[in-house]
């Protein structure tokens, strides 16, 4: 099980963050499990992402560099884990 982030950077500005997780069967097709959309501020997309994580424990979770920080994310009461993997957005590699 895996999950993956886009976020937006100002609520309201047009943009959606979005969180999803999927899972890959033994035949390695992909299934959507979960999915979060919304425009609206870091600190309600933060808490929707800790709480996929808590949800589904995903083995790793891809999100874009630098847009959330662990701080933010420790700033919740029981701070869920997974391994996060940064990736440059627009899908450019580095």
């Amino acid at each position: 099980m895996y999950g993956a982030s886009d976020y937006a950077v100002t609520s309201d500005g047009g943009d959606y963050t979005v969180h999803v997780v999927i899972g890959i069967d033994q035949r390695r097709r992909m299934f959507l499990l979960d999915l979060w959309r919304q425009q609206t501020s870091s600190n309600v997309w933060i808490e929707a992402w800790c709480d996929l994580v808590t949800k589904w424990k995903p083995t790793f979770w891809a999100e874009e560099k630098t847009q959330i920080t662990f701080d933010d994310v420790q700033d919740r009461q029981s701070s869920p884990g997974t391994d996060r993997t940064d990736r440059p957005p627009n899908g450019i590699r580095s």
